[in-house]
């Protein structure tokens, strides 16, 4: 019984592949492929899924290699999401076994490695805390963060001072979780150059990457970023690529954080008032950002790409962790 329902299943598979295979090639033919017809694409794979669950990884592949897939598998979450499928349980993007896609990474040593560090205050600003309010944690703070920028995963991260202490236990803490030789880029702070010696000796290749900010002319506002004119890269250690030398990803990452978090919002009341619910906040959303938020360019998220999960984490999943 079970054979024969498969059958009729990729029968049924068939049919309703051949059919929008069709359709999709008589709208670009004719040079249609509107909004309208992308949902309606969408409506008609959706309500397919309710009998045909492979289809989906088979005929959105198709469609993501097209310009407008992207579009497609927002649709169809959209649909999802509006309950159209909510009664078949085997039905969700997030956790269908289909959709989930094997790590890029083949081996550790392919680990790309960006460092940066993201400002912050607790309280106060630094020139305006008191030597008992500094006692309490209050002044700058600064979230050292650590990005794969393949997986996009968050490897490690530090909330405390900017100084060389500081630096050597953040590079010792992504040294124990790293397996292989990694390739590591920072940005031009001295405390990097030490931190990285010790914690990872000569097994990494590394690079430092010096960004050149021209001159802030006076008729711009005082919160206006200076404009960068240019790039300085220099090899510290081993044989870098210098294809991937690039902080980009890691920046892109903390600005990420600045928007998801109001405590780093600025020019608000929104900020820290105790170091220790500032880093607990930390803690959540790096936790959130690696096994529950998937990443729009990944479209799964960092700890699926990593292989460290097969599925997205649902908030009841994070909380359970405190049992």
């Amino acid at each position: 019984m079970l054979a024969h329902h498969r059958r009729e299943n990729r029968v049924l598979f068939v049919c309703i592949a051949a059919l929008l295979a069709i359709l999709e090639g008589s709208l670009l033919i004719l040079g249609r492929f509107t909004h309208d017809s992308q949902h309606v694409l969408a409506a008609v794979l959706t309500l397919a899924l309710v009998h045909v669950e492979p289809l989906l990884n088979i005929v959105l592949c198709r469609f993501y290699r097209h310009q407008a897939g992207g579009k497609l598998h927002v649709a169809v979450l959209a649909y999802a999401e509006q309950g159209m499928v909510a009664h078949d349980p085997k039905f969700s993007l997030c956790h269908a076994p289909s959709l989930r896609r094997p790590p890029r990474r083949s081996s550790p040593v392919e680990i790309k490695l960006h460092h940066y560090q993201i400002w912050e205050f607790v309280g106060a600003k630094k020139k305006n805390v008191t030597p008992e309010q500094e006692a309490q944690g209050w002044g700058d703070v600064w979230t050292w963060t650590a990005i794969d920028a393949d997986t996009k995963l968050g490897v490690s991260y530090m909330v405390g001072k900017r100084d060389l202490g500081w630096a050597r236990e953040f590079m010792l803490d992504c040294a124990q979780r790293i397996v292989g030789r990694p390739q590591i880029t920072t940005d031009a702070h001295k405390p990097y150059l030490k931190a990285v010696e010790e914690a990872f000796g000569a097994d990494c290749d590394y690079a430092q990457l010096h960004k050149i900010y021209g001159a802030s002319t006076p008729d711009e506002s005082r919160y206006s970023p200076a404009t960068c004119i240019g790039c300085d890269m220099k090899t510290v250690m081993g044989d870098p690529d210098p294809t991937h030398v690039s902080t980009s990803y890691v920046e892109r990452q903390n600005l990420t954080m600045r928007m998801s978090m109001r405590r780093f919002t600025r020019l608000t009341n929104g900020f820290s008032k105790k170091l220790e619910n500032h880093g607990h906040a930390v803690a959540l959303y790096f936790m959130h950002y690696n096994f529950c938020r998937v990443h729009k360019t990944l479209r799964v998220t960092p700890a699926m790409e990593a292989g460290l999960t097969d599925h997205v984490w649902a908030l009841e999943e994070l909380i359970g962790l405190l049992e």
